[in-house]
């Protein structure tokens, strides 16, 4: 069966079409998930919300557009509504010092050369960014890793585009600093 009949079929709530969507796309989208979590239990969380917002909102799906892609950015969204639902316990910092960031990840930068990084294995990455607060980590992933633009992210996250860069720049250091533990 092809993917456009089985996203048809889950249109109309079919639980076989939802599971054939599940399965094929778990490891990836699970894979997005880890990258916006702290932890498997978050991202388990992320994914079981994101499928369901999928399966609840799939009537939206234009069949022009890539479904991967279209469910990924479910995923991001869902990460993102748990990073706002959490926002009490991490406060996302001001750009109070945020010239005085920029140097210090210039530095950090320098110290660190891309063949030591490229010979890091995704998991070892993987536990440095999810060390990161989560502000920083969803800035981190939205633009290093997702590519989202800086005006697409400050409306992703709610926040100006000054906070949005020089948070950047501090999530850039501080994954830095924790993968220099590894090197």
């Amino acid at each position: 069966m092809e993917e456009s009949e089985i996203i048809r079929e889950c249109v109309t709530y079919k639980n076989e079409a939802q599971q054939i969507i599940f399965e094929r796309y778990f490891g990836k989208m699970m894979g997005v998930c880890l990258r916006y979590s702290k932890d498997i239990e978050q991202a388990r969380e992320i994914l079981h919300e994101g499928f369901f917002t999928a399966f609840k909102t799939i009537k939206k799906y234009s069949f022009d557009a890539c479904f991967e892609n279209w469910l990924k950015e479910i995923m991001i969204s869902t990460a993102i509504i748990i990073l706002h639902k959490n926002r009490q316990a991490y406060l996302i910092a001001s750009t109070v010092n945020a010239s005085k960031t920029k140097q210090t990840t210039a530095q950090t930068n320098n110290q660190l050369s891309d063949e030591k990084l490229e010979s890091l294995d995704s998991e070892t990455v993987l536990h440095a960014l999810q060390q990161l607060a989560p502000a920083y980590r969803a800035l981190y992933n939205l633009s290093v890793i997702d590519e989202f633009s800086i005006k697409q992210i400050t409306e992703k996250l709610d926040l100006s585009e000054e906070t949005a860069i020089a948070n950047l720049a501090k999530a850039k250091f501080y994954l830095q600093k924790n993968l220099s533990a590894f090197i």
